[in-house]
């Protein structure tokens, strides 16, 4: 593909594997392998909610620069 494309693929698909555990309402993901090779050995914290039986949102706040600008990430899996 030409690097355009790549650019574009990369900048809209972000994954991360490895093994994990619970604290409280946290999850915590010790980073195995990642597309981006800057997380791989990290620790990402995760808060954890619960909605009815189906449901799990993981989200994090991130902060952005040095203005104190704040990035939040919210993933929502839905058991089908």
């Amino acid at each position: 593909a030409p690097l355009k494309e790549k650019l574009a693929a990369f900048e809209s698909n972000f994954s991360y594997g490895g093994s994990f555990h619970t604290e409280g309402e946290y999850v915590l993901h010790q980073v195995q392998h990642s597309l981006n090779p800057n997380m791989v050995g990290t620790l990402q914290k995760r808060r954890m909610e619960f909605i009815g039986k189906d449901q799990l949102v993981l989200s994090a706040d991130e902060p952005v620069g040095d203005k104190g600008d704040v990035r939040h990430h919210r993933l929502h899996w839905k058991r089908h």
